[in-house]
């Protein structure tokens, strides 16, 4: 669980060379859509292959990812939200859309064939601002 303003890191280790994307998927307030988080302009994929973190070292004080309590969420009465960040590893280079709809997202991972990609899915739960 985390509080508004919380910090988030995501690390972890791939087996392979990979170029890295996240991506944000909030269903509470958007269950047809994914978010691109990275690339951005501090961040961009390269191709990497055993551990890694985002922010990378080298964005370090450029930008942060962490937790917020949307607005949209207070107009809902929730008072905690699951959000949802995917790691996802290609083989090769994928451009990731600003907003994507997920059934366009899964079509296109598809057309760059299964073998070539992964995702780990990383979920939190945001809670409201008592």
């Amino acid at each position: 669980r985390k509080r508004h303003g919380d910090a988030i890191m995501i690390s972890g280790e791939t087996t392979q060379d990979a170029y890295l994307s996240l991506l944000g998927w909030y269903p509470e307030l958007d269950g047809d859509h994914f978010y691109r988080i990275v690339p951005n302009k501090y961040d961009a994929p390269e191709k990497a292959k055993g551990k890694f973190a985002f922010p990378t070292a080298g964005t370090s004080g450029f930008y942060e990812l962490f937790a917020s309590w949307d607005s949209s969420y207070q107009e809902s009465e929730l008072s905690e939200a699951s959000e949802v960040i995917l790691v996802l590893a290609t083989k090769k280079d994928f451009p990731l859309l600003e907003v994507e709809s997920a059934g366009s997202f899964y079509k296109r991972l598809d057309e760059l064939g299964h073998e070539n990609w992964k995702i780990a899915k990383l979920t939190y739960f945001v809670m409201g601002n008592d």
